[in-house]
């Protein structure tokens, strides 16, 4: 059995301040990321306590419509309970065909057609998560009231930075706070100043077992917050693949989308493609126009 892991590397340039830190809203000095771990009250932490565990899936399974190209991803049957995503809306789509090429892209999560997040990821320290949008205020002052299946929430992101000299872009990134704060890390300083802090640092993980003619398929994709806590937002069947001369595709032998070519029971209907009389339920494959097709008579 093949399984396909893509593991989206820890955003390890996440938030550091100078030793006046005190949290997401002070003003920046010096971006100093081992303090910023080591801080209970960081906007990092503030999002996981506050809002992370929002938009989770548990132990509740959605099903793909397609064994091939996975875009969207529901629910069928009862109604999961309140604050389960029954909708996941992949872009781009995961291709099976081409899953060693998928470097990642956008889960859009949402409750009973109600958006409740969104997880962007990539192999280069890129994560961003925004749960439980922020429903639109007559009056920005009034504090926000979670209603129905509309929720109060925040994002939380780290985003591969380019400084200059571009050299130097492979160990920066951006964290940005929910409150729309921004800072650069280093992310060698864990390396070099606080290894004990590593595990806290947040990263994706997409891991697909891939199906195969009559094997279903799996799809996780989770958020590693801590050593201690990991969610998962996205949990998935991906359906069986059907087998030749069934699953819509030419391929093998086939003469035509599911028939001919002695390979498949399935004689070919008329004005498909053919290569001999027996590939056709007409009796008769004759060339037209340069291209041997299925006719009604010699």
């Amino acid at each position: 059995m093949r399984f396909r892991h893509l593991f989206l590397l820890p955003p390890l340039a996440l938030a550091a301040f100078a030793t006046s830190f005190g949290g997401c809203n002070q003003e920046q000095e010096v971006d100093n990321l081992c303090l910023f771990l080591k801080d209970k009250e960081s906007c990092y932490q503030d999002f996981l306590t506050t809002i992370g565990t929002q938009c989770t899936m548990g132990s509740i399974f959605g099903d793909f419509s397609s064994p091939y190209m996975l875009d969207s991803c529901a629910f069928s049957g009862a109604t999961p309970p309140d604050g389960v995503v029954t909708q996941v809306t992949f872009d781009p789509p995961i291709d099976m065909a081409k899953l060693q090429s998928y470097t990642g892209g956008i889960a859009t999560l949402s409750i009973n057609g109600t958006q409740c997040g969104i997880i962007e990821f990539d192999e280069n320290n890129k994560v961003s998560v925004a749960l439980d949008v922020y429903p639109i205020l007559p009056d920005p002052e009034v504090p926000c009231v979670t209603s129905g299946n509309q929720f109060c929430g925040s994002s939380f992101s780290n985003t591969p930075f380019v400084p200059e000299p571009p050299a130097q872009s492979a160990t920066l990134m951006t964290t940005t706070c929910p409150d729309g704060t921004s800072f650069t890390f280093d992310r060698l300083q864990v390396e070099q100043q606080c290894a004990d802090q590593a595990g806290l640092l947040p990263k994706a993980k997409l891991v697909i077992m891939p199906n195969g003619v009559d094997k279903p398929g799996t799809l996780t994709l989770s958020i590693k917050y801590s050593p201690e806590l990991t969610l998962t937002y996205v949990q998935c069947n991906i359906p069986a693949q059907p087998p030749p001369c069934a699953n819509g595709i030419k391929d093998g032998l086939e003469t035509d989308v599911d028939c001919g070519g002695g390979s498949c029971l399935a004689k070919c209907e008329l004005d498909s493609s053919c290569l001999n009389n027996t590939d056709c339920t007409t009796g008769f494959c004759k060339v037209v126009s340069g291209i041997k097709k299925c006719q009604a008579g010699p």
